[in-house]
């Protein structure tokens, strides 16, 4: 009886850990994607550079992407240095959002004002 208990906690504790890789290799996967997405972004950015206002505020928005990926995942894999990271990672979307503002209005004038 003993015995059996402790082979079900073992195997249990087997499960949770390749549980856990699964998760952070699935996560680290798609950070991945989106990071590699976003730097094809930014080179079609800064190869087109028409009007430099408005890309460089698209610019900003676009950090969004590798900002909260890596934020994410590194939580994910040290649970311990989530507050700080999830600091980081509302700093930087407020940041982003006050970019964002700053697009509108200079599409909405048209793009000459910087």
């Amino acid at each position: 009886k003993n015995n059996m208990d402790q082979y079900i906690m073992f195997t249990n504790h087997q499960f949770a850990a390749e549980n856990d890789f699964l998760k952070y290799q699935l996560a680290g996967t798609f950070t991945l994607l989106g990071v590699l997405i976003f730097f094809w972004h930014v080179t079609n950015h800064v190869r087109h550079w028409y009007k430099p206002p408005i890309q460089r505020r698209i610019l900003a928005i676009l950090w969004m992407v590798p900002v909260y990926g890596l934020t994410s995942w590194v939580s994910l894999v040290f649970p311990k240095v989530e507050s700080s990271l999830g600091v980081i990672r509302d700093c930087y979307e407020a940041y982003a959002v006050y970019t964002f503002f700053g697009l509108l209005v200079a599409v909405l004038r048209g793009g000459d004002e910087p």
